[in-house]
C-alpha cells in the first residue's frame, strides 16, 4: 500500500496500557502467526481501525465501528469526529496527521482510512493482511453524496464468511434510512455501480472506475415563468441539481420552490442566494434592464452564469459582463437551447457534403413569431421598457445566432432592420431584417409578436434547399427533423415537380436538459478556453442586434459592422 499523503506512521507500534484486547481469530494458525509476529499480543492499531481483511466482519471490527460511531455522536459532527479519530489513532500508535486536512475521514456512517506507509508495513513485518484503504471523497459533506458514490467497496467483501449477506442487508437498511429510500433502491444502486454497497472499508478493486461526476449545484435568481422549464431540465440533467431559488419576497420564493419540485432552499433576496457557498452556478431570467447588475454580482461571487437572452440591452453592457466573468474565471452562457441539440451537428455534417451545392448556403430565410393576445400587450414585460429590444431581443436573438452559426461566427458586413410596429413603450414588436455577409451571401428574417407561431429556417443553394421546420424548439423531445428538397420544371413549365426529398431524423435529444448538462460539464472541467468561446458567441450576437437597432432608429438604413 502506498502512502496517501494524509498521514505518516511511526515504526513503533507498541500497544498502550489499558487497551482492550481484540477477539481471537477463529483460525488457530493465523492466531499463532500473529502472536509470534507481535511477541504474544495484538497491536491496538489493528483493533482501532480494523485493518485485517479476515476480521472485517469479525467482532474486533464491530467493536471498532461502535467506538467510531460513538465518537461521531459525541463529537458533534464530521470535523470533530475526524479529529477524534486522528487523535485516538495517534495516541494508540503515534499515527501523526500530516499537513493535509482530516475532513471527510468519517463518510456516510463508515470510516475511510488512508493506506499506511510502505516503510511502516516493512516494520510491521507484513503480519497483517492489509486492505488497500484510501481516502475517497475527502472534504465532501456526507449528505451530498449520492447512493452510487457511497457504493465503493472491497474486492473480497462479497466472498467473506457466512455472516456477510446478513450484515450487508443490515447495512442496506441503514443507508436506506439515511437517504430516505427503500433498501431495494440501495441494493439496485449498488448493483448499477457494479459492486455491492460497502459494509466496511476494504480493498478497492484493482481497476477502480472513476466516481460519477459531482453534480453542479444550481440556484435561480427570480421566479419568472420562463425559469420553470429550466428547473425541469435541471432535474433531467445527469450532472446538475437545483438547490435554491431567490425572490425579492421570501414567501414568493417558498411558494415557487414548493411548486417546482420542492427546491430545498428559498431565499428572500438575490444577495443571500449569491452568498450561499454551496451554489456553483446561477440561472438569471431577470429582465434585461437589470440583468447586468446581477451577472456582475454573480461573477464577483464566483458563480457561473446562464443568462436569459438577450444577455444585455447594449453591447457595452454585455462587454462589461464578459470581462467580469473572465476576470473571475466563471462561465457566461446564453440560454439558446438549439445550440445544444445534436440536430445542429447533423445539419453541419450534411452541409459539409455540399448537398445544397455549397457548404455555406448563399441564402438563409427564417422567421420566429407568435401572436400575443390583448393581455400580453397589456402587461407582459417583453413589450415595455424593461425589455428595450422587444421582439428583436426575445425572438431575433435566435435567428441571429443561427445565422452566425451558419457562417461559422463571421460577422456580417452590414445589416438593416425595418420596424413595422412598436408597443406604447416604444419597443419593436414586429420587424424584418437583412444581414449581408461576404461572397454575396445574405440572411433575411422576420420576428413578430403579431403573427401565428412560426419558427422555421430555410437554407438555399444552387442544388437544393434544406428546411428546419422548428429550429428554435422542436416539436418532440425524442426526435427532430430537417428536410432536403430539390424541385424542377416539367415540359413547357406547365407544372413544377419535386425531384428529391430526403428527411434527416435526429433521435434522442432533449435540448433543454442537454444545455444544462453541457453547461455543468464545462463548469466541472474548468475549461477556460470553452468559457471564452461562449463569451465570444454572446458578444457577436449582441453586436449584430446593436447594429440592427441602430438601423431601425435610422428608418432602415444600412449599418456596417
Amino acid at each position: 500500500a502506498a502512502n496517501s499523503g494524509f498521514y505518516t506512521l511511526s515504526a513503533d507500534m507498541a500497544t498502550p496500557p489499558g487497551t482492550p484486547p481484540p477477539p481471537e481469530s477463529s483460525d488457530p494458525r493465523r492466531r499463532r502467526r500473529r502472536m509470534r509476529a507481535n511477541g504474544g499480543g495484538v497491536t491496538s492499531l489493528e483493533w482501532v481501525i480494523a485493518l485485517e481483511v479476515d476480521h472485517v466482519i469479525g467482532l474486533a471490527s464491530i467493536a471498532a465501528w461502535k467506538m467510531i460511531a460513538n465518537g461521531f455522536k459525541n463529537g458533534g459532527g464530521l470535523h470533530a469526529t475526524a479529529g477524534w479519530l486522528a487523535e485516538t489513532a495517534g495516541g494508540h500508535a503515534r499515527l501523526l496527521p500530516s499537513a493535509a486536512s482530516v475532513e471527510g475521514v468519517v463518510l456516510g456512517g463508515f470510516v475511510v482510512v488512508p493506506a499506511l506507509a510502505s516503510a511502516a508495513l516493512r516494520a510491521y513485518r507484513k503480519r497483517v493482511h492489509m486492505a488497500e484503504l484510501t481516502a475517497f471523497y475527502t472534504q465532501v459533506d456526507p449528505t451530498e453524496l449520492t447512493l452510487r458514490k457511497v457504493a465503493t467497496t472491497a474486492d473480497k467483501l462479497a466472498r467473506l464468511g457466512p455472516r456477510a449477506p446478513a450484515a450487508r442487508k443490515k447495512h442496506y437498511q441503514t443507508l436506506a434510512r439515511r437517504y430516505g429510500v427503500s433498501p431495494d433502491k440501495v441494493a439496485a444502486e449498488a448493483l448499477a455501480s457494479g459492486r455491492p454497497v460497502p459494509l466496511l472499508p476494504g480493498t478497492p478493486p484493482a481497476h477502480q472506475p472513476h466516481p460519477p461526476p459531482q453534480k453542479v449545484r444550481w440556484g435561480i435568481l427570480g421566479t419568472a415563468n420562463i425559469a420553470r422549464k429550466n428547473v425541469v431540465s435541471m432535474s433531467l440533467a445527469k450532472n446538475a441539481v437545483c438547490i435554491a431559488v431567490a425572490s425579492r419576497s421570501k414567501p414568493r420564493a417558498e411558494k415557487y420552490a414548493a411548486e417546482n419540485g420542492n427546491i430545498p432552499k428559498a431565499y428572500g433576496s438575490y444577495e443571500d442566494l449569491l452568498a450561499d457557498p454551496e451554489i456553483d452556478a446561477v440561472y438569471i431570467p431577470l429582465p434585461t434592464s437589470v440583468r447586468k447588475e446581477w451577472v456582475l454580482k454573480a461573477a464577483a461571487a464566483g458563480k457561473h452564469v446562464l443568462a436569459e437572452k438577450p444577455v444585455g440591452g447594449t453591447l457595452a453592457d454585455v462587454q462589461e459582463m464578459v470581462e467580469a466573468c473572465a476576470k473571475n474565471r466563471v462561465l457566461l452562457m446564453d440560454g439558446v437551447m438549439f445550440m445544444h441539440h445534436t440536430r445542429l451537428k447533423d445539419v453541419r455534417a450534411l452541409l459539409s457534403t455540399s448537398i445544397l451545392g455549397e457548404t455555406i448556403p448563399s441564402r438563409m430565410n427564417a422567421c420566429f413569431s407568435f401572436a400575443g393576445d390583448p393581455a400580453f400587450f397589456g402587461k407582459d414585460i417583453r413589450v415595455d421598457d424593461r425589455e428595450p429590444l422587444g421582439c428583436l431581443g426575445d425572438l431575433g436573438w435566435y435567428t441571429v445566432r443561427f445565422a452566425l452559426w451558419l457562417h461559422r461566427y463571421a460577422l456580417p458586413n452590414r445589416v438593416m432592420m425595418t420596424t413595422h410596429r412598436k408597443s406604447p413603450a416604444g419597443v419593436p414588436t414586429d420587424c424584418s431584417c437583412t444581414l449581408e455577409f461576404g461572397g454575396s451571401k445574405t440572411v433575411t428574417f422576420d420576428v413578430s409578436f403579431h403573427h401565428t407561431l412560426r419558427q422555421w429556417v430555410e437554407l438555399a443553394g444552387p442544388s437544393a434547399t434544406l428546411t428546419i421546420p422548428d429550429f428554435v424548439i422542436p416539436q418532440s423531445t425524442t426526435e427532430a427533423t430537417c428536410v432536403v428538397e430539390r424541385w424542377g420544371a416539367t415540359s413547357k413549365a406547365l407544372t413544377f415537380r419535386r425531384e428529391k426529398r430526403e428527411v434527416l431524423v435526429t433521435k434522442g435529444c432533449n435540448q433543454h436538459a442537454r444545455m444544462i448538462e453541457n453547461f455543468s460539464q464545462l463548469v466541472t472541467a474548468g475549461d477556460v478556453d470553452a468559457y471564452t468561446e461562449w463569451s465570444a458567441m454572446v458578444l457577436s450576437t449582441q453586436k449584430v442586434l446593436d447594429a440592427l437597432m441602430a438601423s431601425s432608429h435610422m428608418d432602415g438604413e444600412w449599418v456596417s459592422l
